[in-house]
């Protein structure tokens, strides 16, 4: 079992290869557009998301600044790879794989 400031540690780390990764905000953007391209914003208690079928609503966290759109999505996937990989790419292969071709390997040119 991961220990949870491991998981707070992992997700602040993505927010900082996210940030400084312009292949990365790209690829990231890209992918929330398109996961959430038929989504209303909804209120909900961790604030205005994109439901999509995120294991965690605050990945679909919507943010008014157009450069930041869906900055949570890397950090709360690299959570759920921290936690249970297997079960990550047996519920949403899709998600898995972005985070595993952008996010694991963000530093491959």
């Amino acid at each position: 079992m991961v220990q949870p400031e491991n998981l707070t540690i992992g997700h602040e780390f993505v927010h900082h290869l996210d940030m400084n990764d312009i292949r990365l905000r790209k690829a990231t953007i890209n992918f929330y557009n398109e996961r959430t391209k038929f989504d209303t914003p909804v209120q909900t208690s961790v604030g205005i998301v994109k439901k999509d079928q995120w294991f965690r609503q605050y990945a679909g966290l919507v943010n008014p600044v157009p450069q930041l759109t869906g900055v949570e999505v890397p950090t709360v996937g690299m959570e759920r790879i921290l936690e249970d990989p297997l079960g990550f790419a047996e519920g949403d292969f899709e998600y898995f794989k972005f985070m595993v071709e952008n996010v694991l390997c963000a530093s491959q040119p």
